[in-house]
């Protein structure tokens, strides 16, 4: 939700470790029309087998939720580590300020906002 408590979409959410570090791992998302947002993580060597037990200790110690607006600039940043529980859903309710934070990561800025190439005629 922004600042109004009105949904954004379009933003793009991230988990960083405690040196604001793009954890590539855990992959992105794309806020929808409502805000809603969805990061699946089923653990290290799970995409091909399920088979594997996942345990907490699979997750870093310190993930922290970072989001970037529409024009790839970071608008929230966890103060306080997020810790999921693997096998579970956590959700979390984020209200975001009006003012961007500083610069994202260089991996997510080409995903938030990839580079417009001209194609040659």
């Amino acid at each position: 939700m922004d600042a109004q408590q009105q949904p954004v979409s379009g933003f793009t959410v991230f988990l960083v470790d405690a040196n604001k570090t793009y954890l590539q791992a855990y992959g992105f998302a794309y806020t929808d029309d409502t805000g809603y947002f969805l990061l699946n993580y089923a653990g290290p060597g799970s995409v091909q087998d399920s088979s594997e037990t996942k345990t907490s200790a699979d997750i870093p110690p310190q993930l922290f939720i970072e989001i970037v607006d529409t024009k790839a600039l970071p608008v929230h940043l966890s103060t306080t580590d997020f810790r999921p529980i693997v096998g579970t859903a956590t959700y979390r309710n984020i209200t975001l300020g009006n003012q961007p934070i500083g610069d994202p990561p260089p991996d997510i800025r080409d995903v938030a906002l990839p580079s417009k190439k001209k194609k040659k005629a």
